[in-house]
């Protein structure tokens, strides 16, 4: 009977460090080549995200313009403006908790929130929200996959 209730208790609390996820994507799958500007600040877990969006087939720019453009409307007025260097810009915005009590051994983090943002650069819409929280992946026994949702759901944008 002790065990039925220790297991019991572990599986409360395991599931109380359990992630939720929300994610939203527009009915029409994107044409095109698989390539994204990303835009988010540099940080220790932004390269898991990134490494798993590479792994589906996508060429990730680091940034979302990368050249000035210098265009002639009118024989008296001229516009400059930076060129995006892919149609789609995956902004990620993340807030781990930093408390070193929260921080995993396997290299994993506790968020309190994590959203993932595919706009389109020519119409500046969002296209695709991913939103979680939880501990991300290497974070045993409590790991979820936050970083992969991102990836997964990016990759079903896509036709």
């Amino acid at each position: 009977m002790r065990g039925v209730i220790a297991s019991v208790a572990i599986g409360l609390a395991l599931a109380g460090c359990a992630h939720t996820d929300t994610v939203m994507m527009s009915e029409s799958k994107l044409e095109g080549p698989k390539e994204i500007a990303l835009s988010a600040r540099s940080s220790a877990w932004l390269p898991e995200i990134e490494k798993r969006i590479r792994q589906k087939g996508f060429k990730v720019f680091r940034t979302a313009s990368q050249r000035s453009v210098r265009e002639q409307v009118s024989p008296t007025r001229s516009e400059e403006y930076k060129e995006a260097a892919a149609r789609y810009i995956l902004v990620i915005d993340g807030q781990p908790n930093l408390d070193p009590m929260r921080r995993c051994f396997g290299g994993g983090w506790y968020f309190f929130n994590l959203t993932a943002e595919l706009i389109d650069a020519r119409t500046n819409e969002s296209v695709m929200t991913v939103s979680g929280a939880g501990y991300s992946e290497g974070c045993p026994p409590a790991s979820s996959s936050l970083y992969q949702n991102i990836a997964d759901s990016l990759d079903k944008a896509w036709k």
